[in-house]
């Protein structure tokens, strides 16, 4: 099981496609407390299912562009 429509859109457009939050509120139409909060709960549910590693050493890179 993937992770909720809402939350794996906002891990890709932030930790893939490298948006910062406020682009992505512009683009779905949420505030950007709302993306913080999905992004940190996509990141914890990753997390229970792959180990923390992986989250974090992914995500990391893509905030680095």
């Amino acid at each position: 099981e993937g992770l909720p429509d809402g939350y794996r859109l906002v891990f890709n457009l932030y930790a893939i496609e490298g948006y910062d939050h406020r682009e992505i509120a512009e683009l779905l139409g949420i505030g950007e407390s709302t993306s913080r909060s999905q992004l940190a709960k996509a990141r914890r549910m990753l997390q229970q299912r792959m180990g923390t590693h992986a989250v974090h050493h992914h995500a990391g890179q893509a905030s680095d562009r």
